[in-house]
Order: structure tokens, then sequence, then C-alpha cells
């Protein structure tokens, strides 16, 4: 598809930054930039870069191949101790879903990976710190 014709262009770097290429945190990042989960229909890809965990949800650092975007990649392990939590997360993606507002995070898509019981769902990602973050930062 349109995504593999992809072309790097270094001609732009300059030579003393190529010393740094092997560094731990080249590596490293390298390493978790890569693509380990793929949505059902490949629109979305999700790197092994964890953002944050909570007490029932993980987010990962995703790819968006139709628009171009970087993306959360939730993720929900159902277990039968978690199913309020479960259906609690369900109900607000149904509404997340209806909504179209500029200070409502926004919503891509959701599945469930039967083959390891965990719920999906892809929305904008916030890079601006945790909500605690956020509202210190606040009058």
């Amino acid at each position: 598809g349109e995504e593999d014709d992809e072309e790097e262009d270094d001609d732009d770097e300059e030579d003393d930054e190529e010393e740094y290429e092997d560094d731990d945190f080249n590596i490293q990042l390298k390493r978790n930039m890569e693509v380990v989960e793929k949505s059902p229909k490949g629109r979305f890809c999700r790197f092994n870069q964890l953002l944050g965990e909570g007490s029932f949800k993980k987010v990962y650092r995703a790819w968006d191949s139709k628009t171009g975007i970087e993306v959360a990649w939730n993720k929900v392990k159902i277990t039968p101790n978690n199913m309020a939590d479960t259906k609690r997360t369900l109900q607000e993606l149904t509404i997340l879903q209806q909504l179209n507002h500029p200070n409502i995070i926004h919503f891509f898509a959701s599945w469930l990976n039967k083959e390891t019981m965990t719920l999906c769902f892809i929305t904008e990602i916030i890079t601006s710190g945790t909500l605690k973050d956020f509202i210190r930062t606040r009058p």
C-alpha cells in the first residue's frame, strides 16, 4: 500500500550526529519503536513503548497508518475479577464514540482481542503528562 512507499532522506543530517547512532538511548529508542501488534484491519500499529499504566489499563504509543499520526493504544485485560470495570469501560467507549468536542479526547476505534481477552481501543495521544500534572499547572 501507500504506507510501504516511504523513503528515508538522510541528506539533511549532519555528519557528527552519526557517532551517536549506537549509543544506549538510540538502541532503546529503536527497540521501543518496534511494531509489536496491529489492529485487526491493520490500520493501527502498536509500538513497544508504554506511555502509562493505571489500575486496569495500559496505554502504549501507536501509529494510525490512515491519517499518519501518533495515537494511544489502550489495553484493558478482561478477567472474571474486573467484569464491572470492563462493563463501565464499554459504556464509556459507547459514549466517547458519539462525542466530538475539542476538550474531549478523540476516539478512533475499538475491538476485542479474543485470544488475549483484551479490550483494545485507540484514542488521541495526550503527551502533556498526567491529569495531576495538568491540574497542577492551572491557576
